[in-house]
């Protein structure tokens, strides 16, 4: 849990630096983008989780793509890959389903949820490596992860605490429906308060 305590430690600060500040901004807006196209906007995620959460642990160590049609990969949603690069230091590889993540039938929600419950593995798997495969990587660090950003996001919206996810939950509806963070009481729209951010409501 040491590596899970580093990041509520890091996210919970009562003063953020400028980069989160800005992380911060642009995350609730990606959140907000509608339409949008998924491969313009999981670089962005990956970046803002990072800063905001992962203590820019991600960068220069975590790479993704797109599954070919014929891996198995591609049945699911996503899973991550780990290699040991030099004793003590561990990369990651993040494979993204292409038949699940490009489906109309479903909006941004789906694919924020899958890079950023990938992103937590990654960040699990370098801090902690080998072990934090045990019990498929949702361990108890996993979970307290992300249990946080769900609090910051709002419960209802991504649903990382139920780790596997319910489809049914991220279809595209016909009624646009505002992501406002103030209202649902996330810690989004508490954070963005105490930044000096300005939290503007969105279309989804």
């Amino acid at each position: 849990m040491e590596a899970a305590a580093d990041v509520i430690k890091h996210a919970s600060r009562r003063q953020y630096s400028a980069a989160q500040v800005a992380a911060e901004r642009k995350l609730i807006q990606l959140m907000g983008t509608y339409p949008f196209h998924a491969d313009s906007i999981i670089g962005d995620v990956m970046a803002c989780a990072d800063t905001l959460f992962f203590r820019n642990m991600l960068k220069s160590r975590v790479q993704w793509r797109w599954a070919r049609a014929c891996d198995r990969s591609s049945t699911i949603l996503g899973t991550t890959s780990l290699r040991q690069v030099r004793p003590g230091e561990y990369m990651t590889q993040i494979t993204l389903s292409t038949a699940a993540l490009h489906r109309d039938e479903f909006d941004q929600r789906l694919v924020i949820a899958t890079i950023l419950h990938e992103a937590i593995h990654s960040y699990l798997f370098i801090c902690r490596g080998f072990w934090a495969r045990r019990e498929g990587g949702h361990t108890d660090g996993f979970r307290a992860i992300a249990a946080l950003i769900d609090d910051w996001v709002g419960n209802d919206f991504l649903r990382l605490k139920e780790v596997e996810a319910r489809l049914e939950h991220f279809r595209t509806s016909r009624r646009k429906r505002l992501y406002d963070p103030v209202a649902t009481g996330s810690a989004a729209g508490k954070w963005g308060r105490r930044a000096g951010g300005s939290v503007v409501k969105r279309l989804l």
